[in-house]
C-alpha cells in the first residue's frame, strides 16, 4: 500500500565532491535492490548562496559540468538550488537568469530559488517573477517552468523538486501514500486506523534507509511522507479529500479535510526522521480532480492560498496567462512567503506561463507528468 516515490542524493560542496563515481554507481545500485517500487533517483547539487559567492560564474559553471556527469552516471534528475539574500546586485540576477535559462534547456535539470527568512522574502519574490517570466519567453511550451520554483521557509533535505536543497551530504526518501490512505479510509473510514498503519509502514522504510546509510557510510537525512497527487492515474488528493469530507474542493468542509489529513501526517512522523514538507499537496496540473475543479472555477488560486494555510504546498503547478506582469507574480510569490514565515511553515510557488493563451482558456499539455485545466486570471 505504501511505495518509495523517490530518494534523492544532496552534495555540500561543489568543489570538494563527497561521491566518487564509484560511491554513486554503488548508491544507486543500493537504493533500487532495497526498494523494489522506486520510481525515480535524483541528485541535488549543493546550493549557492548570492550572499557567498563572489565568482558566482564559475560557480554555475562547475554545476553545469557536475549536472552532465550525474545524469551520465544514471540519475533521472538534477536539481541546483539557489539560496537568495535581501540584496542581490544587477549584474548577479542577469547572471543568474541566464544561467538557469540554459541549465533548463536540458528537461533532466531543475532549478529553484530559495528565501530562508523574511528578510529576503521580497528579493525572491521579484526573482523568481523576472526568472519565470524570462523562461517563458524563451519557452513556447510553457513546460520549463515546470522545473522551476521559489521556496520559502523551506526545511533542508526536502527530495521533492524543485524545492530540494541541503547543506549536509547523504540522501533523502519521498514516499507515495495516497493507495494506504485510500484504502484504510474506504475499509474503516478511520483516520486514528490510517495514522497507525502509516506509521508501522514508514518505520519500516526508514530502518531501511538507515542500513543503506550505514553499507554506504553516509548520513541518511530523513523522508518526506506528504501526501501527492500523480497525474493521469486514480492517485488524486483532491478527489480523496473530497470522498473523506462529502464536500467539493473549493467549498466549506474542504478546508477541513486538507486540515485532518495533514495531522495524520504530522502525527505519524513523530518515530521516525523526517525532511522537507510531510503536508498535503494541491497541486493543480498533477491532480486530475482538482485540475477540474480548477477548470469549472469551483477552486481559484485565492482558495489554493487559503489551502496553503493547513497544508504542506502553496501555489503547485498553476497555470497562468502570458500577458500576467511581473508584479501580479511578484505578488502572489510575495503572499505565499507570507504564509510560509507567518505560520512558520515551508511553502512554495510553481507557476507555468503559458505561451498564446489567455484566462479561460484550456492547457494542451500532452506529457505524463502533467494534465490539462483553464487558466485562471492572477
Amino acid at each position: 500500500m505504501i511505495s518509495v516515490r523517490s530518494v534523492t542524493f544532496f552534495d555540500s560542496n561543489l568543489y570538494n565532491q563527497e561521491f566518487s563515481k564509484e560511491k554513486l554507481k554503488i548508491a544507486l545500485e543500493s537504493v533500487n535492490h532495497q526498494y523494489k517500487d522506486l520510481r525515480t533517483v535524483r541528485f541535488t547539487l549543493p546550493p549557492i548562496e548570492l550572499a557567498r559567492e563572489p565568482d558566482l560564474d564559475q560557480l554555475l559553471v562547475i554545476s553545469h559540468r557536475r549536472s552532465d556527469s550525474l545524469i551520465d552516471s544514471g540519475f533521472r534528475w538534477i536539481n541546483q538550488p539557489v539560496i537568495c539574500n535581501d540584496s542581490v546586485s544587477q549584474e548577479q540576477r542577469d547572471l543568474l537568469s541566464d544561467s538557469i535559462k540554459k541549465l533548463l534547456s536540458n528537461d533532466k535539470f531543475f532549478s529553484s530559488i530559495i528565501s530562508k527568512d523574511i528578510k529576503s522574502a521580497e528579493t525572491t519574490s521579484k526573482l523568481y517573477s523576472s526568472i519565470s517570466k524570462s523562461l517563458a519567453r524563451v519557452d513556447k511550451t510553457g513546460f520549463s517552468n515546470f522545473r522551476f520554483g521559489a521556496g520559502f521557509n523551506l526545511q533542508e533535505a526536502t527530495p521533492f523538486f524543485p524545492f530540494s536543497f541541503s547543506t549536509q551530504s547523504g540522501f533523502s526518501i519521498a514516499i507515495e501514500i495516497h493507495d494506504l490512505f485510500d484504502q484504510i479510509w474506504d475499509s474503516h473510514g478511520s483516520f486514528k486506523k490510517i495514522e497507525n498503519k502509516l506509521r508501522e509502514e514508514l518505520i519500516n522504510i526508514d530502518e531501511i534507509a538507515f542500513k543503506i546509510a550505514k553499507d554506504l557510510d553516509i548520513s541518511y537525512l530523513g523522508l518526506d511522507c506528504s501526501l501527492a497527487p500523480l497525474p493521469n492515474s486514480p492517485m488524486t488528493v483532491c478527489g480523496l479529500i473530497e470522498k473523506i469530507t462529502g464536500a467539493i474542493a473549493g467549498s466549506p468542509g474542504f478546508l477541513t479535510g486538507v486540515s485532518q489529513l495533514t495531522n495524520v501526517i504530522k502525527s505519524s512522523i513523530s518515530d521516525i526522521k523526517s525532511s522537507g514538507f510531510n503536508g498535503v499537496m494541491l497541486s493543480v496540473l498533477e491532480d486530475d480532480v482538482l485540475a477540474s475543479r480548477f477548470a469549472t472555477g469551483n477552486v481559484t488560486i485565492n482558495d489554493l492560498i487559503l489551502y496553503s494555510s493547513v497544508c504542506g504546498c502553496g501555489i503547485d503547478m498553476v497555470p497562468i496567462s502570458e500577458n500576467t506582469s511581473e508584479v501580479s507574480l511578484t505578488r502572489l510569490a510575495g503572499d505565499v512567503s507570507a504564509l510560509a514565515f507567518r505560520l512558520n511553515k515551508p511553502l512554495g510557488i510553481r507557476t507555468l506561463t503559458i505561451p498564446y493563451k489567455n484566462p479561460g482558456e484550456m492547457t494542451s499539455f500532452n506529457h505524463d507528468f502533467l494534465t490539462n485545466t483553464v487558466i485562471q486570471k492572477i
